[in-house]
């Protein structure tokens, strides 16, 4: 929302139609992730994938993953003991890499010496037993004072250049590698500002919104049903919430400061509100 309206000087310019349709946009994007279930009237359960039926489904997994955190799929020890049980087949996991991995591509081939390798044989090897990554530092020792690796070098190169990756040991290559790591776009690409703000301070403010919000919805979709009804419903749940919240201590408790008065303060507007909170 920065590119919104810019504040000078303090003085915060007057929201306009433009600012508003801009918000409802944004929010109507970010709400396709919701599955519309409410009311809950007939369902048993719900489809953690609900709204990602276009997808592709292991498009979908990582997706919901990225938004959601949710793990679609067992971990990959697991899935290897249960193909030393035999619930999983060789034929029936090639059968499957088949279908991610095009046959016969002449770039997923590394020639090191007589021995040819595919790429094909390469990640079936990692499904069906794992490769323990080396050591970064190690391995750079290894590789430049031993002969334990002198063999492998070639592969390495050969390897780096068919799946089309940078040398990180390469020296003619470390200035630019480095240069491309420290770009801030590379950093925390798929998480959001919520996640950040989490690993940085350690306070969870997804779980903070996220308590707030189920306690005011709470009360007020309870579609009648709850002997303590919610004062001012009728004038909607912002202006409701706008009122109720300034007697609220729920402020206090997570260290906001004059949480009363900021509340009693915001825009009758509740796009105006997330506008002048996003600047």
């Amino acid at each position: 929302m920065p590119e919104m309206r810019q504040v000078v000087a303090g003085i915060r310019p007057e929201i306009s139609p433009v600012d508003r349709e801009r918000l409802w946009a944004k929010v109507k994007l970010a709400g396709e992730a919701v599955a519309l279930n409410w009311p809950m009237r007939t369902f048993a359960s719900r489809n953690p994938l609900m709204g990602y039926e276009h997808l592709p489904f292991d498009q979908a997994i990582c997706r919901a993953r990225e938004l959601m955190g949710g793990q679609g799929y067992l971990s990959n020890n697991t899935y290897r003991a249960l193909l030393a049980q035999g619930r999983i087949t060789t034929d029936g996991l090639k059968r499957a890499l088949h279908t991610v991995v095009l046959p016969n591509d002449a770039s997923l081939v590394v020639h090191a010496g007589t021995r040819t390798i595919e790429r094909f044989e390469v990640l079936l090897l990692h499904l069906m037993h794992g490769f323990e990554p080396i050591d970064p530092e190690l391995f750079r020792w290894q590789s430049r004072n031993t002969e334990a690796t002198s063999r492998f070098r070639s592969l390495w190169k050969h390897t780096l250049r068919t799946l089309g990756l940078v040398d990180p040991f390469s020296a003619e290559l470390s200035g630019e590698h480095t240069k491309h790591s420290q770009e801030p776009g590379d950093r925390n690409l798929h998480h959001t500002l919520g996640e950040r703000v989490h690993s940085l301070t350690g306070i969870d403010i997804v779980e903070q919104i996220n308590d707030q919000m189920t306690k005011w919805c709470a009360a007020f979709l309870d579609e009648g049903l709850s002997d303590w009804h919610m004062p001012a419903k009728d004038r909607g749940f912002y202006e409701s919430w706008r009122q109720l919240a300034q007697r609220d201590f729920s402020g206090w408790f997570m260290g906001i400061r004059d949480f009363p008065h900021k509340v009693k303060h915001l825009s009758s507007r509740p796009e105006d509100a997330i506008i002048n909170s996003l600047d």
